[in-house]
């Protein structure tokens, strides 16, 4: 009669179906994912709310000494001082105007109850090495303990994900990224 196969001690079945085991029960599941979603565009518009408070304090900042500059214009160096400060003001107006109106689209965005099989805007896109999200064009900001990228749908990184499925790989500046996840 022949002899089982063993390798120290365990099955050859057994020593691969456990860490397909350990696998499995490490995959979100639908509901995670929608969740967590819902907390990446939640954390979106924080993040662009505070980008929006702190160009409203900058600008109020220079309007501000803008004003008590104007007690005493005797001063060519204060003038020419004012006058750096209305420059300021009205490039970081629009800089402003354009947070506000990336504002605007993240108050329109809803997370659907189900899932995405392709990139599109304000899908979770997960790689080997990041998850970006569509939306708006956002630094790195965290999402339970995860680092998020957002990305508007007019950046150079984001036409080449765009329509992609999971499993489908893009290169961008000499970097292949693997999908790994689209929800």
């Amino acid at each position: 009669m022949p002899k089982k196969l063993a390798i120290f001690g365990n099955s050859f079945a057994t020593q691969i179906a456990e860490p397909a085991k350990r696998i499995w029960t490490m995959m979100p599941t639908r509901e995670e994912k929608i969740a967590f979603k819902k907390a990446v565009l939640e954390a979106a518009r924080v993040k662009q709310q505070s980008i929006i408070n702190d160009f409203k304090t900058r600008i109020d900042d220079l309007n501000d000494v803008e004003h008590v500059a104007d007690e005493d214009q005797h001063d060519l160096d204060q003038v020419a001082a004012n006058q750096s400060n209305k420059e300021m003001v009205a490039i970081l107006s629009k800089e402003l105007q354009f947070a506000q109106e990336e504002m605007d689209l993240l108050q329109r965005m809803f997370v659907p109850d189900h899932a995405l099989d392709q990139v599109v805007i304000g899908a979770v896109v997960e790689t080997e090495n990041h998850i970006f999200y569509p939306s708006v064009s956002l630094e790195r900001f965290e999402v339970e303990g995860k680092n998020v990228f957002g990305l508007s749908k007019q950046a150079p990184l984001y036409a080449q994900m765009q329509n992609k499925q999971e499993g489908e790989s893009f290169t961008y500046n000499d970097a292949t990224y693997h999908i790994q996840a689209i929800y």
